[in-house]
């Protein structure tokens, strides 16, 4: 058991890290390349889901090879339990996401500073809440369900 849930843990970082790399490619190439403002809104949320999965992803790699001791069943329940909680805090980014894109005309109207945001804007980001949860979802679930 301490082999594959070593080896389930490698797996949740390194696809973290892919996404997160891709999101920062993707997300940048489309601030720098876009027209549009919700398209470069688009690539500015993207861009910065992509730093915080990047970020987790190597704070969980250097944990792992500081680990001083095999794992066992507490840790694999440990993991799940935190995947379970991730992928219902998912299905929130998720729903925050559909949330914006609907409301994003209201949410502009009403911001503290005039201007700050625009309806088009704020579509772009919600749309990519909405896909970053989405995968997050997918990911954590799919990872959840290997360390039962």
């Amino acid at each position: 058991m301490n082999a594959q849930l070593e080896r389930v843990e490698r797996q949740i970082g390194l696809s973290l890290a892919v996404w997160g790399a891709a999101s920062i490619a993707a997300g940048t190439a489309l601030q720098v390349l876009a027209d549009g403002e919700r398209t470069k809104a688009f690539g500015r949320q993207t861009s910065a889901w992509g730093g915080v999965d990047l970020a987790i992803a190597g704070i969980a790699h250097l944990r792992a090879r500081r680990r001083d001791r095999a794992l066992g069943d507490d840790d694999r329940k440990r993991l799940n339990r935190i995947l379970v909680v991730n992928a219902v805090l998912d299905l929130g980014y998720v729903a925050g996401g559909a949330s914006m894109f609907s409301q994003a005309d209201r949410i502009a109207a009403g911001w503290p500073k005039p201007g700050a945001y625009t309806g088009d804007q704020l579509r772009g980001d919600g749309a990519a809440v909405m896909v970053q949860g989405a995968f997050l979802l997918v990911h954590d679930s799919v990872f959840a369900a290997r360390t039962r």
